[in-house]
């Protein structure tokens, strides 16, 4: 999972329609690390048990955030064109719909094809005060070198899946600015029996494989931890004990709890916005778990 490599791809919705129904068939519990896309019905599967959640109000803390700063803000949405962001995409425009906040540009972007330069400085001509780019880690950074190209300056850039190294080390004085957001930060200590908090969890990860954990790591590796449990708990390799065991987990680990609810997708369900300052990851929303304070607007490239 080394540094901006993201698992879905274009080949999710392939992979999952073609391993669901074979986990089910065979009777095979299996943790799984990624989101479900809305078009699969997980309660329709008894074995798959999800680790990670993310709700259909992801990146509303983006939103809530710039309505803090301006009343009537204006907002452009690029949006990468797979099943898991359109389902992202699509979930930010209803609620933006719905709070009247005006959507300057929405549009839904593929690497291949989009003219990312061309989008760019028509979203520059809106003055949008916010920029939400929903896409994996290698979309959007590829979106940020290209504002850096061409020095446009947006008040407010967040983003979904974020390498934060990668963006320190390769994006200069814009990394001081850039918001990201995610489900697992440093600022939730979580403690486990087996590698200890986040911090612990960090530096074996680093001595061992000589770069940061990705957060695709850490939520592999407490699937591995869920397992674990399940098979001690169990005390058995018969997958439909097993399988019971995971149905009532209640674990903590690292990462976060473990303990999946009705639809098998685990309880934990946290967003956190941090803004990369001064090289540091600092929590800036919700306002109950913020760490410092919001630097808004961006500083103009003139002024830097």
């Amino acid at each position: 999972m080394k540094g901006s490599i993201n698992w879905w791809d274009h080949q999710t919705k392939k992979l999952l329609q073609k391993i669901l129904p074979v986990v089910e068939k065979l009777n095979v519990p299996m943790v799984n690390t990624t989101q479900l896309p809305k078009f699969i019905d997980n309660k329709n599967y008894k074995y798959s048990f999800n680790i990670f959640n993310i709700s259909d109000q992801y990146l509303f803390t983006a939103v809530d955030l710039i309505k803090e700063k301006i009343e009537n803000p204006k907002i452009s949405l690029l949006i990468e064109s797979n099943e898991i962001f359109n389902d992202i995409g699509l979930s930010i425009i209803e609620k933006t719909k719905s709070e009247e906040i005006e959507v300057m540009l929405e549009e839904f972007t593929n690497d291949e094809t989009t003219d990312i330069p061309k989008l760019l400085k028509k979203i520059e001509t809106t003055n949008s005060d916010l920029i939400i780019i929903a896409g994996n880690s290698l979309s959007s950074f590829n979106m940020l070198e290209q504002i850096i190209a061409l020095k446009i300056d947006f008040p407010m850039i967040v983003i979904s899946n974020c390498n934060s190294e990668e963006i320190k080390q390769k994006l200069g004085n814009l990394a001081n600015y850039i918001i990201c957001s995610t489900q697992w930060h440093n600022s939730f200590l979580y403690e486990d029996d087996n590698v200890g908090n986040f911090n612990d969890y960090f530096k074996i990860f680093k001595s061992t494989y000589d770069y940061q954990p990705p957060i695709e790591a850490a939520k592999s590796t407490a699937a591995i931890f869920a397992y674990k449990d399940a098979f001690e708990r169990a005390d058995s390799f018969d997958r439909n004990k097993i399988r019971n065991a995971l149905v009532n987990i209640n674990l903590m680990t690292f990462f976060g709890p473990v303990k999946f609810d009705k639809n098998k997708e685990n309880i934990i369900d946290q967003e956190l916005l941090f803004q990369i300052q001064n090289e540091k990851d600092i929590v800036v929303a919700p306002n109950n778990l913020a760490e410092g304070n919001l630097i808004f607007p961006i500083p103009k490239w003139s002024e830097r």
